[in-house]
């Protein structure tokens, strides 16, 4: 059985001009759905979208239609803006977008207008690593994630629980120039133990005060398959 997994596509130039979203063909050997004709697409405000599939000369999946025209209006997706795909049950599948920042946008109401903040679905967030950041052996966070959750605004503990079931302890800590970093001592092993490269992704998903749940997405904007361990400290003693 086809064990659920995290996409994630970054909005480019050719999608905004096409007017379609081209995808890596190596998608479709970790998620057979998107073999199909169409696929349906449906977002945190449980709207729906049918859109068709089809593959190019090269093997890239392009989503393509009137239904993708109308997502991408609707949503007025830009440049970097980047785009969640969850594997559901079938063709479907769930979607989250999130702005250049990282952070997800506010979606219509049935009313049209965007959830009040109080019974808004808490915003996920995400991050493309650069390789400055993993020699540094430190993550920058843009400053926008302070303002959606206080574990993110500077110097406190993080819990990060990966898709895998391993918890991380890590923190955050303000520089001066009001940068705020992820760091710790768990960091390096961290990144280690899940063999993060440059242009990997992380998304952290809110679960408790200062607690997220993190998937791990590769250069293509797959979601890894989880190296097997017992606890992190075992993770630990292997980087040692």
């Amino acid at each position: 059985m086809e064990r659920r997994r995290v996409l994630s596509h970054y909005v480019c130039e050719k999608d905004v001009e096409d007017r379609t979203m081209t995808l890596p063909g190596v998608w479709a050997t970790r998620c057979h759905a998107l073999m199909a004709d169409e696929i349906t697409l449906t977002t945190v405000n449980e709207k729906q979208w049918v859109v068709g599939v089809i593959r190019s000369n090269d093997g890239k999946i392009i989503l393509t239609g009137e239904a993708v025209n109308q997502f991408n209006a609707h949503y007025n997706l830009v440049v970097s803006n980047e785009v969640e795909f969850q594997t559901g049950s079938g063709r479907n599948f769930f979607v989250r977008i999130r702005k250049y920042d990282g952070v997800e946008i506010d979606y219509e109401s049935d009313g049209g207008k965007p959830n009040d903040r109080k019974n808004r679905v808490p915003p996920t967030l995400s991050i493309m690593l650069g390789e400055e950041d993993l020699n540094a052996g430190f993550l920058s966070i843009p400053a926008s994630w302070g303002e959606q959750y206080t574990a993110f605004a500077g110097s406190r503990e993080v819990q990060v629980v990966v898709a895998d079931g391993m918890t991380w302890n890590l923190m955050t800590q303000k520089k001066p120039d009001n940068i705020v970093t992820l760091t710790g001592n768990e960091l390096k092993y961290f990144i280690n133990h899940y063999m993060i490269r440059t242009s990997f992704r992380l998304m952290f998903e809110y679960m408790d005060d200062d607690m997220f749940r993190v998937v791990v997405m590769d250069n293509l904007g797959v979601e890894i398959d989880y190296p097997k361990i017992i606890s992190v400290g075992m993770a630990l003693n292997d980087n040692i």
